[in-house]
């Protein structure tokens, strides 16, 4: 999947630009937490522009990551909405 979200990435790194994108709009990440002795939480974050904050959190990778890539096709969906500059 780590291959899926670069791809993602990538294209939203390309059309994004286009539109007047700012550095934040371009990283999208997971976070893993160790507290207290539980189990790790995955964190799915985004903090740009175009599509919004997104911090989700999850019990596992798989997930995390799954998220992460229906967020960006989804933002990359929205993205075509708006007309480049």
């Amino acid at each position: 999947m780590s291959e899926e979200i670069t791809q993602l990435t990538e294209k939203w790194w390309e059309e994004s630009k286009l539109r007047g994108g700012k550095d934040y709009d371009y990283h999208w990440w997971i976070e893993i937490r160790w507290s207290y002795g539980y189990p790790p939480v995955y964190t799915a974050v985004h903090q740009g522009g175009f599509a919004g904050r997104i911090e989700k959190e999850f019990n596992c990778q798989d997930a995390a990551e799954s998220y992460l890539v229906a967020q960006l096709k989804k933002a990359l969906q929205e993205l075509k909405k708006i007309d480049p500059e």
